[in-house]
């Protein structure tokens, strides 16, 4: 009989860091249920950055082959939303050599997905922190929630049959297991499917909060008006002063301290209140004001 190798690839915006958080912080529970996560995390959280690196980039399946073999015939999880959000980026040779590598293995694929119109305003907001490095040409947008509903790489995360179907191929999974976001039970649901038991029922604690729609609308703003990466982390920078989030971006970049900026060029961005939603307008107002001493 194979081992199981887990793959659980998101959909971003599903609870994914809160996922990955409980499961580093239970590791040696799992593992004593034959379920290892792998403590092979580098600065991307407590998510397995490599695998997706490495799919991107068609290197290093010889050290996964090493990873797999460490298992000792239990059961792998590995975890990153970045195995369905960079699925189209992904190289094709690539894709073989994970599939040789992983032939001893029963891929399982575990997929979370959502309410269509929640979560496109979730990823939407996400799309619009991102920093635009190059990692998705949807990163740093300044497309309006409508607008990025239409793009293909949204459209495809929404056709979660042929999705699935999809991931299946690519990764030469057995199956697919779907699991819907706003069932309160899917996490544990999904620990059952794993063969993980625990005593108490499992609650996800609560990571990256959401930010509020006008605060959204600001930063689209900058992105439309400026590719440069420094002035846009002024701004989010300022926004996290402002609103104290826990959101992952805001609080790394706080954690980091003041963004340096010429200020000239931050001065080139202007707001028109008016262009904003009525119902954003005092909102946006008093965050202007705040960063001008008012």
């Amino acid at each position: 009989m194979k081992p199981t190798l887990w793959l659980h690839v998101g959909l971003p915006k599903t609870a994914t860091t809160a996922f990955q958080s409980w499961m580093r912080s239970n590791t040696d529970d799992l593992a004593e249920q034959g379920v290892l996560y792998p403590a092979l995390f580098g600065s991307g959280g407590d998510k397995h950055n490599f695998i997706v690196s490495w799919l991107r980039n068609n290197r290093n399946f010889k050290r996964l082959g090493k990873i797999l073999g460490a298992s000792k015939g239990d059961a792998v999880l590995l975890s990153n939303e970045g195995l369905s959000n960079h699925f189209d980026d992904f190289d094709g040779d690539a894709l073989s050599k994970f599939r040789e590598v992983t032939q001893g293995w029963d891929v399982q694929i575990i997929l979370v997905t959502r309410d269509a119109e929640s979560w496109v305003r979730s990823y939407h907001k996400q799309c619009v922190l991102n920093p635009n490095n190059g990692g998705s040409p949807l990163w740093g947008t300044s497309m309006t929630v409508d607008e990025m509903a239409k793009h293909p790489r949204v459209r495809r995360f929404l056709e979660n049959d042929t999705f699935a179907h999809d991931l299946k191929c690519a990764f030469g999974a057995s199956q697919v297991h779907r699991f819907k976001y706003e069932d309160i039970d899917w996490f544990q649901a999904c620990l059952s499917k794993m063969g993980v038991s625990m005593s108490m029922a499992v609650i996800l604690p609560q990571s990256n909060q959401s930010l509020p729609d006008w605060a959204i609308e600001v930063l689209r703003h900058v992105n439309s008006v400026t590719d440069d990466m420094s002035i846009r982390n002024w701004w989010k920078l300022s926004l996290q002063n402002h609103l104290s989030s826990n959101h992952t971006i805001l609080t790394n970049l706080s954690k980091a301290g003041e963004v340096p900026i010429n200020q000239n060029r931050l001065l080139n961005i202007s707001f028109n209140i008016d262009e904003f939603e009525e119902g954003f307008r005092p909102a946006v107002t008093r965050f202007l004001d705040t960063l001008c001493g008012k």
